[in-house]
């Protein structure tokens, strides 16, 4: 009987245990259940805080993109700039979006995106300046392309006239020379015999320094100055008076040496040929020998070379010589 009422016993005590077991698994897998069911939650709103930061960030690069291309035009030194911001937003989109995947440090996240947005605006604002920049330099560099024609148009013009009046000064000129020789056949009996005979020829070369001291030079590129003289021998047919002497440079190219400006001109020779002369001397001459001289100075480089010096008196070649430049 006592046996019996002991396997009873033991086998209520067995029942007992299990049912708290089967309650202790329960509880374990209704708050396994619980936690799963709060992770999964969790996880949720992680991934769709992930993917709203990821469309953030996405927006906010590619406006920023089209925003820098809208900056783009002709200048290089801009477009070099774009290509270089754009590559350094690239970088810092690539960063953030790492973050996303790998962290949940939303804030700090949130605090990289807004300094990539001021980053931004901070190369759009460099871009703003820069082509304001380009814009005025643009426009200042138009104004001097207008002033520059402007210029060169008032040059030509001041060219053309400078041309027309030495046109005209070369003419009357050769008006004056023909007219002094046609005077001086009308009112003259010029003869071979009046022509005044001119002997030693000298011709000197000269350096004029800043004070205006002259120095001898022989050497072409040194000289700015030629000291022409010559000696007008006597001659009693020749009558009193004023006498005018032309004096011809010849040039080792054979050319003669002449500048309008500096009284160059045309003779006629008794002969009637019209030869271009360099420089014109008239002094008294009173039928005595006389040293007469003049300078020529034209201001540009003398070449270098034999050169022959003629002298006329009267349409007459009444003298010659020369001289030699290093």
């Amino acid at each position: 009987m006592n046996t019996q009422k002991n396997s009873s016993s033991r086998w209520i005590t067995i029942g007992i245990v299990a049912i708290i077991a089967l309650l202790a698994v329960n509880a374990w897998l209704f708050y396994d259940k619980y936690k799963n069911e709060e992770t999964i939650e969790a996880q949720g709103v992680d991934l769709a805080e992930a993917q709203q930061l990821n469309m953030e960030l996405e927006k906010q690069y590619y406006e920023t993109l089209s925003q820098l291309e809208e900056m783009r035009g002709d200048n290089e030194e801009m477009n070099t700039l774009i290509e270089k911001q754009k590559e350094e937003l690239r970088a810092q989109k690539e960063s953030i979006s790492k973050m996303i995947s790998t962290t949940k440090d939303y804030n700090s996240i949130r605090s990289r995106m807004k300094d990539l947005e001021a980053q931004a605006e901070g190369y759009l604002a460099e871009l703003d300046a820069l082509r304001e920049q380009n814009a005025l330099l643009t426009e200042e560099n138009a104004k001097l392309g207008e002033e520059k024609r402007f210029l060169e148009d008032n040059l030509q013009e001041q060219i053309r006239q400078n041309d027309d009046l030495t046109d005209v000064k070369a003419k009357l000129v050769t008006e004056k020379s023909n007219l002094e020789s046609q005077n001086k056949n009308l009112n003259k009996k010029v003869t071979k015999a009046s022509v005044i005979e001119v002997q030693n020829v000298d011709v000197t070369g000269y350096k004029v320094n800043d004070s205006g001291k002259a120095s001898k030079k022989r050497y072409a590129n040194n000289i700015d100055r030629l000291k022409i003289c010559f000696d007008a021998m006597p001659n009693p047919v020749a009558e009193p008076g004023d006498e005018v002497f032309y004096i011809r440079l010849i040039a080792p190219n054979g050319q003669t040496v002449a500048m309008d400006e500096l009284g160059s001109g045309i003779l006629t020779t008794a002969e009637g040929e019209q030869i271009r002369f360099t420089a014109m001397k008239d002094f008294d001459y009173n039928q005595e020998a006389v040293n007469a001289c003049l300078s020529w100075e034209p201001g540009v480089a003398f070449d270098k070379g034999n050169y022959q010096v003629e002298v006329y008196n009267k349409g007459h070649l009444s003298g010659t010589g020369s001289f030699k430049l290093r």
